[in-house]
């Protein structure tokens, strides 16, 4: 195993490291930080080390906000496509999102043309073969999202391109994401989607199976649902 370097007192970009915080599923060292807006935040050691996670997430909000006129001209900032950008950018860069971990969190980063404009992001996709239902994938699973290791897919040829194939465990029962979907009688794509776009955890998404409630209500019943964990 190796030496944890100590970093407490170090700062980060915005942020400071206060103290150890035991260590993630993959066995890297976290650190509770806090950032220059006030929040206090769990972060990988080597993810703020190396100078991929600089703040809270706060320094992405404000980026974001200071092109605010710009991305407004795209006149696009409901469409389903700008929200898989916003997605990506929460995944990458935001350490309180739910999926930062298996992204941002392992290194996983966003490129600087991506990063700071969603128009030439849009401008990429509809080059490469966007269109509705299709869902971004990276060719390499630990590369970053860019051009050339991106393209757009169906979500059933995504889901077998997974890191670990969302393995879910239920009741004592383990399947992969496309056999979780034919037994709770729902397409591959809604459930992949549940997961990676609309932000449940696995365990809500399966839970949940055919349930009609509205996003925000499906979200609350999963959480008090029995115990359902995912395997790593």
């Amino acid at each position: 195993m190796s030496k944890v370097i100590d970093i407490t007192g170090q700062k980060f970009g915005r942020l400071t490291a206060i103290k150890r915080e035991g260590s993630n599923s993959d066995g890297k060292a976290l650190w509770l930080c806090k950032c220059d807006c006030g929040n206090k935040v769990i972060v990988v050691g080597k993810s703020i080390r190396n100078g991929h996670t600089k703040s809270c997430g706060c320094l992405s909000v404000d980026r974001t906000r200071s092109m605010g006129k710009s991305n407004l001209k795209h006149g696009d900032s409901k469409s389903r496509l700008y929200n898989v950008w916003r997605g990506i950018l929460k995944r990458c860069n935001n350490p309180n999102n739910h999926a930062y971990e298996n992204y941002g969190g392992r290194g996983i980063k966003i490129c600087e043309q991506w990063e700071h404009s969603y128009e030439k992001f849009m401008k990429w996709s509809f080059e490469n073969g966007y269109e509705e239902g299709l869902s971004i994938d990276r060719i390499d699973n630990d590369g970053n999202y860019e051009p050339s290791n991106c393209r757009w897919v169906t979500a059933s040829e995504q889901s077998r391109n997974k890191r670990d194939n969302v393995l879910i465990t239920y009741k004592g029962k383990t399947y992969c994401m496309t056999d979780w979907a034919k037994i709770i009688g729902i397409n591959v794509d809604t459930l992949w989607r549940r997961i990676n776009e609309y932000g449940f955890s696995a365990k809500e998404a399966v839970v949940i199976g055919k349930h009609k409630a509205r996003k925000n209500n499906a979200r609350a019943l999963g959480r008090h649902m029995a115990k359902v964990y995912v395997l790593k």
